[in-house]
């Protein structure tokens, strides 16, 4: 890379903005790629959308390079891909300095241009109190232990360069692999590039998965790939083995896993048994010694013409002991966190006519307004915000912390703990993974039998694969870290997402999985699905014992 494209590059991540692959080729192609940097950003500079493609920087090269308005858009490595249409083009090999074809970044963007607000859905109830009596002591003595275990180191230097997407590629799959490595079920495991070596034995393999295909007439074929070999192996299942047809229907593309099988030849393995990387089933249970309460929210949408006030009003309310009946006054006292998985803010300019959505059309006002209720809260309960999508951050995940610049007033509370999306904290020996969840879409969409109305099911996936979001080719915009921060490396006990604004509860080997609801009503594009939010309602959990309550913060209507 010369030092005039390195040069533009810079100008324009600095100024805050992500570039698709595409527009990485028109940079590459001009003679002057500062001059179509600067014009980008004089010509651009009010828009509010953060990720710059193809059609972008054409706009500003044409004055300066008319021959460059006839470049079709291409991957990255456009010497490799020349002549071939680059929208059929699938990821081929990721873990090597070879074909490799990057997608272009899309953006997500769950909305309908138009929003219209339906009514708030008839289905509410009385609020579900589980924490025992006795557990209800005030906690006169109470101390903060709070930890950061865990969250992202982002690079400084990272471009976008094919040699970033194979370095992440190769990290993630080593990652993995090394979670593999006290997995007494893998045996004779053998890299790929040994595979030409060996005659036809039984044989276990990591690999990435590419690619998966299931002929009509039955069974089945997985594309998997290592850092060992160029090329990658076909792993076949046989259509007499309908349940490993079945498993392999809901494993996720760019997902690591391993293979036990029968090598038929040096690129082919008969697959006998898959084993996903998963959580262990006997995992230790972390409980606090107290019984302190924490609350899960998401998605709040501070801004948006939907947002409900009332609700949240009534959630400060309950956390200074001021809501509800008498047992719920006492929780609300024992409640000393408040989680936010994202999305505290509506933003300005995340989907197309979004600014006639809004109430408050300027972002550092919706977050001081979010500031605002935070101030209310008592000052020995310790806040977490991870930010989501809506967020005025970049769209890329792992996403940064929400920036000073923007909500100086929300952290200026000595309360407040500002983390990256994702983040991993401690609370009493309790660990808790923060996850926006906007990967959820994507991997409803590309597994069968997941329903949007049923997130802890697809959050269940997330650590079967042991990654957040591991389709890479999806709505989900992943920035290729030298290392992949979505690994979940470290099994929580507590597991918190939101993004789709329906509020779940569930377990899965020890793990207590919750997905938040919203203080947004329900909108049009969810009326259109069938798709019934639950604003007003926050689950808070008391650590001693993981009893769950469920809060109910409107009037049943």
């Amino acid at each position: 890379m010369n030092s005039k494209l390195r040069k533009a590059i810079k100008l324009l991540l600095d100024a805050g903005y992500v570039l698709k692959p595409d527009a990485l080729d028109v940079l590459a192609e001009t003679s002057d790629a500062v001059g179509v940097a600067m014009a980008f950003l004089n010509k651009f500079a009010n828009k509010k959308q953060k990720i710059i493609g193809y059609d972008d920087l054409i706009k500003c090269s044409h004055p300066i390079q008319p021959s460059l308005a006839k470049i079709p858009p291409k991957s990255i490595d456009h010497r490799i891909t020349e002549g071939m249409q680059y929208d059929s083009l699938r990821p081929y090999h990721k873990l090597q300095n070879g074909p490799f074809f990057a997608p272009n970044a899309k953006i997500v963007n769950q909305q309908p241009q138009t929003r219209k607000y339906a009514p708030i859905a008839n289905n509410y109830g009385n609020s579900i109190l589980r924490t025992m009596d006795e557990d209800l002591t005030g906690l006169p003595s109470f101390e903060p232990d709070v930890e950061i275990v865990w969250q992202p180191k982002f690079s400084a230097t990272n471009l976008g360069h094919i040699n970033d997407f194979v370095q992440y590629f190769n990290n993630r799959y080593h990652k993995i692999k090394s979670i593999f490595s006290n997995r007494s079920d893998i045996s004779h495991l053998v890299p790929i590039k040994e595979l030409a070596n060996m005659r036809e034995e039984s044989v276990s393999v990591i690999g990435m998965v590419t690619d998966k295909q299931f002929p009509s007439n039955g069974g089945g074929l997985l594309t998997l790939e290592d850092p060992s070999f160029e090329y990658p192996i076909q792993a076949v299942i046989s259509k007499s083995k309908p349940e490993l047809v079945e498993q392999a229907l809901h494993i996720m593309n760019d997902s690591v896993i391993a293979i036990n099988g029968y090598l038929i030849d040096h690129m082919t393995i008969s697959i006998n048994e898959i084993i996903l990387p998963d959580i262990p089933k006997m995992k230790k249970l972390n409980r606090a010694d107290l019984p302190v309460h924490v609350a899960f929210l998401s998605d709040i949408h501070i801004g948006s013409k939907g947002f409900i006030s009332p609700a949240f009003e009534n959630f400060i309310k309950f956390l200074n002991g001021e809501f509800g009946n008498s047992k719920m006054k006492k929780i609300g006292i024992q409640t000393k966190y408040v989680l936010f998985a994202g999305d505290v803010v509506d933003g300005v300019g995340v989907y197309p006519n979004h600014e006639s959505e809004l109430s408050i059309d300027d972002i550092r006002e919706q977050y001081d307004v979010f500031a605002s209720y935070l101030e209310l809260i008592p000052p020995d309960v310790t806040i977490i915000v991870i930010p989501g999508n809506h967020d005025h951050v970049r769209p890329a995940e792992p996403q940064p912390a929400i920036s000073p610049d923007h909500a100086k007033k929300m952290l200026s509370l000595d309360n407040v703990i500002n983390l990256p999306n994702p983040s991993q904290v401690q609370m009493h020996g309790v660990e808790t993974l923060l996850y926006h969840c906007t990967s959820l879409p994507d991997i409803i969409n590309h597994i069968p039998g997941l329903n949007i109305k049923k997130p802890v099911e697809v959050m269940i996936k997330m650590l079967q694969a042991r990654h957040l979001a591991p389709i890479w080719d999806s709505r989900t915009p992943i920035a290729p870290e030298p290392e992949d921060f979505l690994v979940i490396e470290r099994v929580p006990d507590l597991f918190h997402g939101g993004h789709i604004h329906i509020n779940d509860l569930g377990n899965y080997n020890g793990v207590t999985i919750l997905n938040s609801g919203t203080m947004q009503a329900q909108t049009s594009y969810q009326k259109a699905l069938n798709i019934l939010p639950t604003p007003g309602e926050v689950l808070v959990m008391n650590l001693k014992t993981f009893q769950p309550n469920l809060l109910r913060l409107l009037p049943n209507t």
